[in-house]
């Protein structure tokens, strides 16, 4: 198999039951963390950049399985190890101040990994304001637009070039098309997201095009986001 930090690649597959669609975007290692985000060019591959590697799994307080299977003891811990020592994705999002993400990344790969660099690390952000309910109402303020990249960029650099990593990229990525007056701002903002990941050596990123129950019936409305994200992306 080909490693992902050997290539460019750009998947997009059925994920049955979970997610339906998803562009997986893998990227190169000639790319520095320090440069602006860069232009990749994708292209289709079947090859399973996630194969191969051990998953980390986070042992501290930010899971909320963890300290209960910490202090448990005999059949009790065994059950909840079935939970705590199962590989997750932590969710990052706004909730997370711009100064704060990178030592929040840090400790969490640190954590994950316990030291070992071919460790892979799962994280899921979810950083896109406005999002969900309010989407509809409003575009991104040029504050808020500013403090995404900034947030991103800080992501990205806390990640580097020497992390591997699978970054799952904004849950329920198809409500962006429900942005007022079809503007393609939020999509772009993510695409952003995507291209700044793709810029580091050894990351995978997963575009979330949606759950088993939204756009339920609809996956002519994930493929449609999907399509925008690789227009914007490439």
């Amino acid at each position: 198999m080909t490693h992902p930090s050997r290539r460019n690649a750009l998947l997009v597959r059925l994920a049955a039951a979970v997610v339906p669609l998803a562009l997986v975007v893998g990227t190169s290692p000639a790319t520095s963390t320090a440069a602006a985000a860069p232009r990749v060019t994708p292209r289709v591959t079947t090859t399973n950049p996630l194969a191969g590697r051990p998953w980390g799994v986070y042992k501290g307080d930010a899971e909320m399985a963890w300290p209960p299977y910490a202090a448990a003891t005999g059949h009790r811990k065994k059950l909840l190890g079935k939970i705590a020592l199962r590989p997750k994705a932590k969710w990052f999002g706004a909730w997370i101040p711009d100064r704060d993400i990178a030592a929040k990344v840090h400790d969490y790969i640190d954590n994950a990994t316990g030291g070992d660099p071919d460790v892979l690390v799962q994280m899921t952000v979810f950083r896109m304001v406005p999002w969900e309910a309010e989407v509809d109402d409003r575009l991104p303020t040029r504050r808020e637009q500013r403090s995404y990249k900034a947030w991103i960029d800080s992501f990205a650099a806390a990640v580097g070039d020497r992390t591997h990593a699978a970054i799952i990229l904004q849950p329920d990525g198809p409500l962006a098309l429900k942005a007022p007056n079809g503007s393609t701002l939020p999509s772009r903002m993510i695409a952003y997201a995507a291209r700044r990941f793709a810029g580091l050596a050894h990351t995978s990123t997963y575009i979330d095009a949606g759950a088993s129950d939204w756009p339920a019936g609809q996956p002519e409305l994930a493929a449609k986001e999907l399509e925008l994200f690789q227009r914007l992306s490439g």
